[in-house]
């Protein structure tokens, strides 16, 4: 998303970078906790857009001996979509 449509929306919904925030964080919290339980294979549906602290980044930074698989249907002009 560009700059100024990111600028737009949080216009629009003032909370939003606060509720991104703490998906993230709820996110970190929820991967780390299964890693911890034993948990080494992860499916994650609807992936979507690339971006940074993904379920596979924090999952294998706990244990770099767990796999994610990941899922969507989002299109995206990212290069590297579809990408294995």
């Amino acid at each position: 998303m560009d700059r100024e449509a990111a600028r737009q929306v949080v216009e629009m919904a003032p909370e939003l970078p606060e509720i991104m925030r703490v998906n993230r964080a709820f996110l970190r919290r929820a991967v780390h906790h299964l890693v911890e339980a034993g948990i080494r294979n992860f499916l994650d549906l609807g992936s979507g857009i690339p971006t940074v602290g993904n379920v596979h980044e924090i999952a294998q930074a706990f244990d770099p001996t767990a796999r994610v698989c990941t899922s969507t249907t989002t299109r995206s002009p990212s290069p590297t979509a579809g990408r294995s």
